[in-house]
């Protein structure tokens, strides 16, 4: 089969063909029809080892070649978070896959996987969130942080999204009863002691001492920041987001491709790249650049 890859830290993609999958127990082959790009695929790409082939990527949505042991079917179409996804073919299993639900494009199915699954998460694992509690999420026009904002919004939580001046309408269409711009206002004055629940999903978790400040005395902080921190004067619960494999990304992938297929979750997806070498190439470089919308390789089909 033919697999895009890179033989280089942050060297170039190159096609080539590498030797045919087979599923062993509890796995089913996938042919990839929509591939989503991460930030995740970014780092692969430029921590790649040298002189080996790497094929990153993990977010398919495709039609199963060989169910194996599993109760897919041939030609069922899935989606599932799996590993290196840039080729003909993956392995994926029962628990990180899910049967495609009706009148969800395969576009939109690619777009939610990581993402969704880690907004998912971030509400319903990492955070307690009770209806009418106030919930801060900053970087609320993120991938993540756009379906955090439905999510919660969902649970009854009255959400306040932090994103970006340029954003502010679109942070109030995805459910937020207000927005705040970090660019033009001290978010500290703005929201000191304003959140029940303050959810950090901005790019590296920045801005640790803020949230503390935004997050009333013994409410929860949530924030994909790996560096350690504490606010032990206003006995604040401090979560850090990290990988975890319950509930598993299946469970996940259940409540949120119904929701996207039917609009009830919003879903912004770029104008989908082709599934080529020049199409990831490309795909790659806008992920290294600001850019509206999920990036998503769609093969002709």
């Amino acid at each position: 089969m033919q697999a895009f890859g890179l033989n280089h830290p942050d060297g170039p993609f190159i096609a080539a063909n590498v030797p045919d999958l087979h599923p062993h127990a509890g796995q089913f082959t996938v042919a990839p029809l929509a591939v989503g790009l991460n930030n995740r695929d970014r780092i692969e790409r430029m921590t790649a080892p040298d002189g080996r082939f790497t094929i990153p990527g993990h977010d398919v949505a495709g039609r199963v070649i060989d169910p194996g042991t599993t109760d897919f079917t041939p030609g069922q179409l899935v989606l599932a978070h799996t590993d290196h996804a840039y080729a003909e073919q993956v392995l994926a299993t029962p628990d990180t896959a899910l049967a495609l639900p009706p009148g969800l494009a395969l576009a939109k199915a690619a777009a939610v996987i990581t993402p969704g699954i880690t907004a998912w998460r971030i509400v319903h694992r990492f955070a307690t969130i009770q209806p009418g509690q106030t919930v801060i999420v900053k970087g609320a026009n993120g991938g993540v942080g756009a379906l955090v904002v439905q999510l919660a919004t969902a649970l009854g939580a009255d959400v306040i999204g932090i994103a970006s001046a340029r954003h502010q309408e679109a942070v109030v269409a995805d459910g937020a009863l207000r927005a705040v711009p970090y660019d033009n206002a001290d978010l500290v004055t703005v929201l000191a002691n304003a959140g029940d629940v303050v959810i950090n999903v901005a790019m590296d978790g920045i801005g640790f001492t803020e949230d503390a400040v935004m997050t009333r005395p013994g409410g929860q902080l949530v924030t994909v920041a790996h560096v350690a921190g504490r606010a032990e004067d206003k006995k604040i619960q401090v979560t850090h987001v990290h990988p975890a494999n319950t509930p598993s990304d299946a469970v996940a992938l259940a409540a949120l491709a119904p929701a996207v297929a039917d609009g009830s979750l919003r879903l912004h997806v770029a104008d989908p790249l082709p599934f080529t070498l020049a199409g990831l190439q490309r795909g790659h470089e806008l992920l290294g650049q600001p850019h509206d919308g999920r990036l998503v390789l769609v093969k002709d089909h």
